[in-house]
């Protein structure tokens, strides 16, 4: 609390299997230029986290940190922990269990961002991620609350989502949320009558996680793996199914026993497409933005009226290139450039007018603004350079 700011970096990823690479640092700003590592300051934790935010919760006049759980290394698609830290002036403390026990397993947080979206004065805090709905968190009391999906209109909200932006983009007064999602172009198809599922069990008694990915044909539920690939995995299931068409026309309840699958943990998708949760009193209505953001994964999110015209426009980009074999890479996405528009509509513009391509394995953008409206859009990109295109 001394006037300037702080670093905190959240470090490690899937590929690493040592713990102490996973931990996020914090770094005092003592001087221009120049950070001390504050060691201890951060308690361990037990996943790989991907994002965090900060907010005084409970009014005690310094700032307490929100980190989300992405993924646990090795333990695909179990929840990580998520963790609430108080800050108590010379380390932070985990609190998670005392102040929100909802937050602690909520899933595999993406993004997590506080926004006040209904008529009380607190803040909520929304979080989205990976076989997750929009979910809302309220502070009351000094603890958070997660509210039920049919209170704000997030039920069947369930997306592989990985990104959100909170703006008010109708100027009606309230703060609407933009989420980015997988899109629509790869071979995953979701509704809530059909969602996307997951089953996740430790099918051979091995003592590792095994996650088995379905999909809906004609009601009927069939794992979305090959053959090969499921009897890699499940090296059982080979005398079974030694010819491919006996496995092609096998339903997940044909592979695996009633016993099997009542005891395996299931996740669902039900929404695929990137849009904008309408706000109308703290009750949401989802706004699907045009195909071009559901060409690919959307990994980043900018709002701002970049014409100045007095309406707030959208920038959109991502792409995925770690899918599995075959699917292949989810690239076909160049960044999208939405204009705002009359009656809350958004309209494409064409790259070629933009001079935007951001047409690589994109993980963030920010924006920068300096003076006399000049900007600056800075791209990030896994294992390639950062790109920079300015106004």
């Amino acid at each position: 609390m001394d006037g300037d700011m702080d670093l905190l970096v959240i470090s490690g990823g899937y590929e690493s299997s040592n713990p102490d690479a996973w931990q996020a640092r914090l770094y005092i700003n003592l001087a221009p230029g120049k950070f001390l590592h504050a060691k201890g300051a951060i308690p361990k934790m037990e996943g790989v986290a991907l994002r965090a935010t900060s907010l005084d919760y409970d009014a005690d006049g310094d700032i307490d940190l929100f980190i989300g759980g992405r993924v646990l290394p090795g333990k695909y698609p179990l929840a990580p922990a998520s963790y609430i830290l108080r800050n108590d002036r010379n380390k932070f403390v985990d609190v998670t269990k005392e102040v929100a026990p909802e937050f602690a397993n909520i899933g595999m947080v993406t993004d997590l961002q506080f926004g006040n979206i209904d008529e009380d004065p607190a803040p909520e805090l929304i979080v989205v991620g990976e076989w997750m709905p929009v979910c809302v968190f309220k502070i009351a009391g000094g603890k958070l609350k997660l509210n039920a999906p049919d209170v704000n209109g997030f039920a069947q909200s369930n997306g592989f989502w990985n990104r959100l932006a909170l703006a008010d983009l109708d100027n009606d007064g309230d703060i609407d949320i933009i989420t980015g999602n997988l899109g629509l172009n790869s071979n995953y198809r979701a509704s809530a009558d059909y969602p996307i599922q997951c089953y996740a069990s430790d099918f051979d008694a091995n003592g590792s996680i095994d996650p088995i990915i379905t999909y809906f044909e004609d009601s009927t539920c069939y794992p979305m793996i090959q053959r090969d690939v499921m009897i890699k995995q499940l090296p059982i299931l080979k005398k079974k199914y030694i010819r491919a068409h006996d496995y092609a026309a096998s339903s997940i309840e044909d592979i695996f026993t009633a016993k099997q699958l009542k005891s395996a943990l299931v996740f669902s998708c039900e929404m695929l497409e990137t849009g904008w949760w309408e706000n109308e009193n703290g009750d949401f209505t989802f706004h699907a933005l045009p195909v071009q953001a559901q060409i690919s994964p959307v990994n980043s999110i900018l709002v701002y009226d970049f014409d100045q015209d007095g309406k707030q426009d959208i920038f959109v980009a991502g792409n995925k290139y770690n899918m599995e074999v075959e699917t292949g890479r989810l690239d076909a996405g160049t960044g999208a450039y939405f204009k705002g528009g009359k009656d809350h509509s958004f309209h494409w513009i064409n790259n070629l007018e933009t001079g935007i391509w951001a047409n690589k394995d994109v993980r963030d953008a920010a924006l920068l603004t300096g003076p006399e409206n000049h900007l600056s859009i800075i791209i990030s990109n896994n294992n390639d350079y950062i790109q920079v295109y300015r106004k």
